[in-house]
Order: structure tokens, then C-alpha cells, then sequence
């Protein structure tokens, strides 16, 4: 058992080149019985580790929601490694999922804090909202008169219709797929690809709706 390991062995293992030859369950695990035992500045040096390994999944995170700012982007991150050290520190049944499926439950657990900031921002006009999210949903030149319409009308769409209509039709992400590795919609919405699209067949009518009795003449 790793547990039984000298620590120094132990962090030379975790530090090396090879590091990943031990899994984030067992390192997990370990910072666990270490915790149960008392001994808090191992607990530190393993909680160290982990928020240099996920370093690169939470930059794609980001990434895929747009994060463009620096500030913003090191808030966040502060929250997501927050998130996961407060996880990994409460000995519960409920939290011993982390021991058997990290990165399902870091993807997850990511996903809904993310989701939760970008609903806590519906108060942001449309045009902020937008700098939020990739780049490609600025691709295509319009007139300042059908910009100015298409702001005014996807304002009328709660969420999360608005992000999903955005995530689809600017920022171009499948709906759903069969491949695991593949970020869409419903993975970054944290729904099915069947709710996606119930989703986006609500914003056409909304927006249907809304041209009907607010298209500018």
C-alpha cells in the first residue's frame, strides 16, 4: 500500500517524471489516511500535488467557457482548486467517489461551479456576456442594426436556453456525442444531448415569438 511507503518515497514517486505511474485515487486515498492520522503537513504536500495535476484539465475548463479575462481566470481557478480541496478533505460516504472516478467527479463538480458563475451573471448586458465565450460567435460580420436586434432578442431567453443557444449557434459546439472525450453542449451543461435540444427548440419559439412583437420596423 502506498500508505506504507516512506514519505519521502512516496513524494519522490508522486514529483517524478513517472509521477502518473501512481493514480489521483490512490494519491487521493493516501492524503485520506494521512488526514484520519493527523499528520497535516503530509495532507498539505499531497493536496499540492493534486492542484498541480489538474492544472491543465482546469485551463481547458476555461477554455471551453470563454474565460478570456486573466483575472477572471485566476478567480476561478482559485474556486475550482478550492472546490477540490475542500472534496477531497470531507470524509464522508458521499465523497468517497473521488477514490474510484477522480476526474468524472472534477469534471463534474467543475462543470456545476462553472455553470453557477455564468447563471449569477445573467445581469451583464448581452454584449458582456458575449465576451465570455469563444470567439467564433464574433465570425460573422452583421449590421449594427441587426446586431442591436439580435441583442435586444436573445436577452428574452432565460437560462440555461441562452447559453446553450450561444454554446450551438455562435460558439459552434455539437449538441451531444457518443465519444466520452468529446466537449459539447451537454457536457458542459452537465444534461443530455435529448435536453440540448428541447433547450434549443425553446429559443426558436421564444425567439420567434419575440421577432413577432419586437422586430425593429
Amino acid at each position: 500500500m502506498l500508505e506504507g511507503l516512506p514519505f519521502s518515497n512516496l513524494m519522490t514517486r508522486l514529483e517524478s517524471a513517472t509521477s502518473r505511474e501512481v493514480s489521483n485515487e490512490a494519491v487521493v486515498s493516501v492524503t485520506r489516511a494521512f488526514m484520519r492520522s493527523g499528520q497535516q503537513d503530509l495532507v498539505r504536500r499531497l493536496l499540492q500535488v493534486l492542484c498541480r495535476r489538474v492544472a491543465g484539465r482546469t485551463e481547458r475548463h476555461l477554455d471551453v467557457w470563454g474565460v478570456q479575462s486573466k483575472e477572471a481566470r485566476e478567480d476561478i481557478t482559485q474556486d475550482i482548486l478550492r472546490m477540490l480541496l475542500e472534496s477531497v478533505l470531507i470524509l464522508e460516504p458521499n465523497q468517497e467517489f473521488w477514490e474510484s472516478r477522480f476526474w468524472t467527479c472534477f469534471d463534474r463538480r467543475t462543470r456545476s461551479l462553472l455553470r453557477n458563475i455564468m447563471h449569477a451573471r445573467d445581469e451583464l448586458s448581452l454584449h458582456e456576456t458575449a465576451k465570455l465565450l469563444p470567439q467564433a460567435m464574433h465570425a460573422t460580420p452583421i449590421s449594427i442594426e441587426l446586431q442591436v436586434e439580435t441583442e435586444l432578442a436573445l436577452e428574452a431567453l432565460p437560462e440555461p436556453i441562452r447559453t446553450a443557444f450561444y454554446l450551438r449557434y455562435y460558439a459552434g459546439y455539437k449538441e451531444g456525442s457518443a465519444k466520452s472525450d468529446e466537449v459539447t453542449i451537454a457536457g458542459i451543461l452537465g444534461v443530455t444531448g435529448r435536453t440540448v435540444r428541447n433547450y434549443l427548440q425553446q429559443a426558436e419559439k421564444i425567439l420567434v415569438d419575440w421577432r413577432e412583437n419586437h422586430a425593429l420596423s
